[in-house]
């Protein structure tokens, strides 16, 4: 795994200095352009999982499932 911790990393160059970055095949990204609900679904599911992963104190390596 990488710890995705480089300054220079796009991902981690906003406001925080952090971010997610995360591999979606070519056949979900269609799905969520055709699915407005599943689309939502799913970004509700991503904030959740950052959200949590922003709750543990000092915490910076990514969350791999």
């Amino acid at each position: 795994p990488f710890p995705g911790i480089q300054d220079s990393n796009i991902v981690n160059r906003g406001l925080t200095g952090k971010g997610a970055q995360l591999e979606v095949p070519f056949s979900l990204r269609r799905r969520l352009g055709n699915e407005p609900e599943l689309l939502e679904k799913f970004c509700g599911a991503v904030r959740r999982a950052i959200d949590t992963f922003d709750a543990r104190p000092g915490d910076r390596s990514p969350i791999l499932f």
